[in-house]
């Protein structure tokens, strides 16, 4: 049986950082779909295995966390699709807004290490998997974090 590749939703407005990234988890087997914005990110996949999304220094109005947490909801709001967001801020900036993401996140900051997110996506999907194995066998459901 094959086994089909995880399809991972890449948001990052800076191009040369986008394909970077992009390559890096394509040689980690990933299939990647890529988007510069939130905007476009909507139009570019319909159901991702999980998303990462760069929140860029500038949104000091924390806008595009709250914009984040409404697209992973759009996307499948069946499946709780796991979450990286990247970002030179360090996560407690972004405390208050990041409580709106009604999903499986996690936080790296930026410059990543080279298999960081990689390391982390496969942690994120294996642990969505189990949940999802204990909630159709137990009855047991997902907490969010």
């Amino acid at each position: 049986m094959i086994k089909r590749r995880p399809i991972v939703l890449l948001v990052e407005p800076d191009a040369s950082y986008r394909i970077l990234l992009a390559h890096l988890l394509e040689d980690n087997g990933w299939r990647v779909l890529t988007a510069s914005s939130l905007a476009n990110a909507v139009e570019a996949t319909k159901a991702p295995d999980a998303v990462v999304i760069s929140i860029e220094v500038a949104a000091a109005d924390h806008e595009e966390v709250r914009e984040a947490a409404r697209l992973c909801a759009s996307l499948n709001p069946a499946k709780d699709i796991p979450v990286v967001l990247i970002s030179e801020l360090s996560e407690d900036e972004y405390r208050n807004d990041l409580r709106q993401l009604d999903t499986n996140y996690r936080w790296l900051r930026k410059p990543l290490e080279a298999g960081a997110l990689n390391s982390l996506l496969i942690e994120l999907l294996d642990n969505t998997h189990k949940a999802s194995d204990r909630s159709v066998k137990g009855g047991a459901t997902r907490g969010k974090r």
